[in-house]
Parts: structure tokens; C-alpha cells; sequence
């Protein structure tokens, strides 16, 4: 037996994985519980892309010698590789044996860390970026998490920061440079400097699809939609379901007067409507297609989608209110301000009925004063500036006061915070 040990030993690190694959199998047979031939085929899995099955040699594994901290490394990387979110929850729960074996198994704490993030739990990811930064205060990956996690908690400038810090330590990871552009654009500061790192990401990586589609938005921002067409068709043609997409290539066609293609896009939604992986943010087909049936799929997709409840366990209540009691309406905008929709939207705020409704209006960014803005700011009853907070810390705030309705007036608003209508 030891022989075959070491032939299929040597196949594996030689590459002959067949051959590798034939004798562990032969070996398993005899030995079902034979240490090395039950890691060759876990392996050999991982490397044909086979994660579930990888999982399954591995799980035997740990149960064989659970003092290894290695098998459940590889035990949660393989469950982590599966995208599924119940087996990221268990990758999580083997890397925690992992770590409590070596408490200094750098790889098993960033890989938690980024499960956390993908399953939008940004404060404990972040507080695994912590526990790797104390044992090794320059690891790139751990400052990048870092950063990302921040940016996702809206704390732009923090986040700045340690994305920073990534980038002098390894200014050759496309990744440092596309988080770094987000959050450029979240800061909505240095536009220049955003599509310098779009631009250092793809000199990198001519193939990166993130900083491409990235990239694209920014020219799609600025109005110009050739170069944004180009960045985002090269996508489009490599991974047509790239998130919102669709929906980016809507808007471009529709600020072009393409309705050719526009339509187009709109029979595309159509097809790819079953696959609930396809997100469009279901506000833009409003304004131009009426069919109900569209709009549920979409809705259903993208809240399903947008880690909606990701970072709460709270229930929404639906229960009626009772007649005597005040409703509490809140409108969102990033723009209480000098403008048309302004002028119009103020005799809505005056023409509440106080006896049965009760104004907030929840400022996202801070404006300079004006009449029309002192004239909004008296005809709501509660006027709260939150431009200095964070999305949780929105959220918390919303929850507390009892909203009853939230209604965003931006349209895109509830794209960026899926979570601040989620109010009870």
C-alpha cells in the first residue's frame, strides 16, 4: 500500500492528476480512511473547480485527525469557494477551529474576513481586519478588507486612508486601485484622480471587469458615453450578467435617443428576468415600460439581491395603525434645495394634513442655505441633516423615531442605501 502511497504522491506533485486521481481512489477502496489519498482527491478537486466535492474529502479528513488546523483551512476554503451562502456560514465556523488551533493563521483570519464582508456583516469583518493587522500591521490584504469594509459603512475618509496604506505596500494589486476609485466617487471629490486609478488598475490587468465596468459608470457620469459604451460592452461581452449592467447600458441609450437599442435592452430584461442572479434597480424601467408582471420580478430580484436585511435580524412590522394614531412619513433627498423639483415638491410637504401625518425630512447632503430651503426646512416638522452619518447609523435613527413611510425622492437613493426603507 505504501507504494501506491507514493506513486500517486508523486503523480500529484508531477501534475499527472489522472494517474494521481486513479491510485488514491484505488487506495480509498481499501483504506477508506487512508489520510493522503483522501487529501489528493480534495485537491484534485479544488483544482478542476469540483469545490462541493472537494468539501466532501476534506469533511472526512477532519473527522479523521481534528487537531490539523490545515484540513480545516481547506475544509473552509473549499465551502468558501462554493459561493453558497449556508456553506460560507460553515467555512466561517472551520476557519474559527482553524484559528483557535493557530490563533496566528493569518490566511484562515482574511479569509473569515472576507466572508463577513460578502455576507454584509462590515463590523465583524472589520473586526477580523483588526485581530490580522495586530499580528501583522502591513498585510495588504487585511488593509484592503479594511478599507472596504469602512467604505461599505460609509466611512469614506477612513477608508481613504488604509486603502492608502495598501497601495504603498502593494501598489501592483488591481483590487488597491478600483476600492480606491469607489471611494474617490463615494467622496465625490478628485474626479481626475478616480479615473487615474481606474485607469493604473487596467494597466495592471487589461482584462479586470471591475475596474472596466467601473470606469465605465465614471464616463457615464461625466457625460461622455462613447468611452463609457467601450468599457462597458468589453463587460458586457465577457460576463453579459454583470451586475446592473443592463440596467447602465438603459440609461446610456436613453440619454443618447438610441430607443432602437433601448427597446432592445428592454426585451433583454424580458429574457434574463428568471435568472435572479441579473439585478436592475427596478426604479428605471418605470419610465418606459408599464408591465406589472416585470416589475415584481425585478423587485423581487434586487432586494433579494441587495443584502436588504443582511445586517439585521429585526423583523419589519406590517401591523395597522390605529385611526387615532399620527402617521410618520420620511422623505429622503440628497437635494432640499434651489430647483424645479424643489419648488414643486415643497407644497407637498405644506399640504400634509397634521392631523394625520407627521413630516421628517432626512437630509443626505449638506447644502448651502437658500429661501426655497428655509421655506422646505419650515414646512416639514422634523428637518434632520444626516450627511455626516453613517448608513447604519441612518438606519438606527429611522428605526428609533417609529417611521411609518419612507419614500425616496432622489430615485437612485434607494439603490445606494437599500436599507433606510426598511424602517421598522
Amino acid at each position: 500500500m505504501k507504494n501506491k502511497i507514493d506513486i500517486a504522491t508523486s503523480a500529484y506533485k508531477k501534475k499527472d492528476f489522472k494517474l494521481a486521481e486513479k491510485i488514491s481512489k484505488e487506495i480509498i477502496l481499501r483504506e477508506p480512511n487512508n489520510l493522503t489519498a483522501l487529501n489528493i482527491l480534495g485537491l484534485i478537486n479544488v483544482l478542476e473547480l469540483k469545490y462541493e466535492e472537494a468539501a466532501i474529502f476534506f469533511e472526512k479528513i477532519v473527522i479523521i485527525k481534528p487537531n490539523d488546523y490545515a484540513n480545516y483551512f481547506n475544509l473552509g476554503k473549499a465551502l468558501q469557494k462554493t459561493l453558497v451562502e449556508t456553506n460560507q456560514e460553515k467555512a466561517i465556523k472551520y476557519y474559527d477551529l482553524a484559528i483557535k488551533l493557530k490563533p496566528t493563521f493569518l490566511d484562515a483570519l482574511i479569509n473569515k474576513a472576507i466572508i463577513l464582508e460578502d455576507l454584509g456583516k462590515y463590523e465583524s469583518s472589520l473586526n477580523c481586519c483588526n485581530e490580522i493587522l495586530k499580528i501583522n500591521p502591513n498585510s495588504s490584504k487585511a488593509l484592503l478588507s479594511k478599507a472596504l469594509n469602512l467604505h461599505k459603512l460609509g466611512k469614506h475618509v477612513e477608508a481613504l486612508k488604509y486603502c492608502d496604506k495598501a497601495i504603498e505596500i502593494n501598489p501592483n494589486n488591481k483590487k488597491n486601485w478600483v476600492l480606491k476609485g469607489l471611494i474617490l466617487s463615494s467622496l465625490n471629490v478628485k474626479e481626475d484622480e478616480e479615473l487615474q486609478c481606474y485607469n493604473k488598475a487596467i494597466s495592471i490587468d487589461n482584462s479586470d471587469l471591475d475596474a472596466r465596468y467601473n470606469r465605465g459608470l465614471f464616463f457615464s457620469r461625466q457625460k461622455k458615453f462613447t468611452l463609457a459604451l467601450q468599457d462597458l460592452q468589453y463587460v458586457y461581452f465577457v460576463n453579459p450578467k454583470y451586475k446592473f449592467l443592463l440596467a447602465e447600458f438603459l440609461s446610456i441609450f436613453s440619454n443618447l435617443l438610441d430607443f432602437q437599442k433601448k427597446n432592445s435592452i428592454i426585451n433583454q430584461i424580458f429574457i434574463d428576468i428568471k435568472d435572479k442572479n441579473v439585478l436592475f434597480n427596478p426604479l428605471l424601467p418605470l419610465f418606459n415600460y408599464d408591465d406589472l408582471e416585470l416589475q415584481i420580478k425585478l423587485i423581487q430580484n434586487y432586494t433579494n439581491n441587495i443584502h436588504l436585511n443582511k445586517n439585521f435580524n429585526k423583523k419589519l412590522n406590517f401591523s395597522k395603525k390605529l385611526k387615532t394614531q399620527i402617521i410618520k412619513i420620511a422623505y429622503f433627498s440628497s437635494d432640499f434645495g434651489e430647483h424645479p423639483v424643489g419648488r414643486q415638491i415643497v407644497e407637498l410637504f405644506e399640504l400634509h394634513d397634521r392631523n394625520n401625518f407627521e413630516i421628517y425630512l432626512f437630509s443626505l447632503t449638506q447644502r448651502p442655505n437658500c429661501l426655497l430651503r428655509q421655506r422646505i426646512f419650515k414646512a416639514s416638522d422634523h428637518f434632520i441633516e444626516v450627511h455626516d452619518k453613517t448608513f447604519l447609523e441612518i438606519i438606527d435613527l429611522v428605526r428609533s423615531l417609529n417611521i411609518d413611510i419612507a419614500v425616496d425622492l432622489n430615485g437612485y437613493t434607494l439603490g445606494k442605501k437599500p436599507e433606510i426603507f426598511s424602517a421598522k
